[in-house]
């Protein structure tokens, strides 16, 4: 039996049916004009009743209900729509998928301070669906904490954050394990104890002190090859990142010199629920988009330190030190796709007049400008390796269609042999092409450097 998907938004306006569809669908949006008992059966399918696919085929045609079908508009079973897990179920299901739930499920997640941030993300994570939750904090519940710490009420004043934090969420949902951790880390030793002693997938830093923290932490998660994240707010600034992951990006360090020794004797942070609110949802959505092994490259705080002025609505990164800048890097890429695009004059004038020499113009041509376009030989090795792959990609497919080294007349093992050398030349050209630019605009960066410090 097929039933209608109840997370699938539907609209009528007289005879016709708006079907919203998840991320991913055919469409974002479609509709269907159903008369008679077509209208009839989708009505009674919206009601909640099942079909047999023969019969809804009959009905629709077979090409309708397989697309029905890979959309998820109709499914073969009856959904959980009460549950308390029932809509993150349903959003994993249709924008996701049941492997990303259960790698969240098998996640631990280990929160280092239970103040405005922390109870923000515990909460998060929490009705999400990770599996384990470990709270480190030492301190007890204050009447000043309740106007931004979660979960607190009047009822806790005085009684320890970590506890009543657990006791809070469990009742919110009972289904993810909670332990807590009562200590102050004075140490980097001290820290190093709690993530020997509690493996985890993640680590939250959602604490301000001691000063040196971050140093130990990067220390730590560095020996102990543990991702974290990290937030905090200042004034009306919040401070979202970095989000490290060993041997891929850069931890908290690389963005500051090294951090001395100093006490704060004097003076109170000022915060507000709705500035904890919004740096912890960040935090909370990087942290899921980890979890859940998105592709790295939809992480949003690697390599990066990202400021948000909450009331000027100000934002700006903050790169780690020494990090190659390029600056205007949309404007230089388009001005680069432009060379490309202007290199493969060659090409045709090349098939045009045979004179395969212009090959070698158009690979010199590819390798010097992005030289000259860019300043950093990171981004000016990646420019040339697109163009040369691209270029010399149709190059080779000139040369075979022009020496017509596809027909069986020259014979296989000609064909073969002249294939394969094809194929060498090809690579090389990739790669010396790159390793060459790359080479010369890191000499062009210590020529200008000179020249500066002359």
């Amino acid at each position: 039996m097929f039933y209608i998907n109840a997370f699938i938004s539907i609209t009528v306006v007289d005879n016709e049916f708006f079907f919203g569809l998840p991320i991913g669908g055919n469409n974002q949006r479609y509709n269907f004009d159903f008369q008679g008992k077509q209208k009839d059966v989708m009505l009674e399918l919206i009601q909640g009743k099942g079909y047999p696919f023969e019969e809804l085929v009959e009905i629709y045609s077979k090409e309708t209900i397989d697309s029905f079908i890979k959309d998820k508009i109709i499914i073969n079973f009856i959904q959980d729509r009460e549950s308390l897990m029932s809509r993150t179920n349903a959003y994993f299901d249709m924008n996701l998928n049941k492997h990303a739930l259960e790698r969240l499920r098998k996640s631990t997640v280990l929160i280092l301070g239970c103040g405005g941030i922390g109870t923000h993300v515990a909460w998060n994570l929490t009705t999400i669906g990770v599996g384990k939750l470990i709270l480190l904090d030492f301190d007890t519940v204050d009447i000043s904490n309740l106007n931004r710490q979660l979960l607190f009420d009047i009822q806790d004043v005085g009684k320890l954050k970590v506890e009543v934090l657990k006791e809070k969420l469990s009742q919110i949902n009972p289904m993810v394990h909670i332990e807590t951790v009562n200590i102050k880390i004075t140490s980097e030793e001290d820290l190093e104890k709690v993530v020997n002693t509690n493996p985890s997938s993640l680590i939250i830093k959602s604490l301000d002190s001691p000063m040196k923290f971050p140093e130990w932490l990067d220390a730590v998660s560095t020996k102990y090859k543990t991702n974290y994240i990290a937030g905090t707010t200042t004034g009306v600034f919040s401070l979202i990142g970095p989000t490290f992951i060993p041997g891929y990006s850069h931890n908290y360090s690389d963005f500051f010199q090294k951090i001395n020794e100093y006490d704060l004797v004097s003076g109170t942070a000022p915060s507000i629920s709705v500035q904890q609110y919004q740096c912890a949802s960040e935090i909370s959505l990087e942290a899921f988009k980890l979890l859940i092994m998105l592709d790295r490259q939809t992480l949003k705080y690697t390599d990066k330190i990202h400021y948000i002025d909450n009331i000027h609505n100000i934002e700006m990164d903050m790169l780690p030190l020494n990090a190659p800048i390029e600056p205007d890097i949309v404007k230089k890429n388009g001005t680069n796709k432009n060379l490309l695009l202007l290199s493969m004059i060659l090409l045709l004038i090349m098939q045009i007049t045979g004179f395969y020499q212009l090959l070698w113009l158009g690979v010199i041509f590819l390798v010097v400008s992005p030289t000259l376009i860019f300043h950093t030989p990171k981004y000016a090795g990646m420019a040339t390796y697109t163009n040369l792959s691209l270029y010399a990609a149709l190059g080779m497919i000139v040369i075979i269609v022009s020496n017509r080294l596809l027909s069986n007349s020259i014979g296989v093992y000609a064909m073969i042999s002249s294939i394969m050398a094809l194929f060498v030349a090809y690579s090389l050209i990739v790669l010396t092409g790159t390793v060459a630019a790359s080479i010369f605009c890191s000499l062009k960066v210590k020529i200008l450097r000179r020249k500066v410090n002359d």
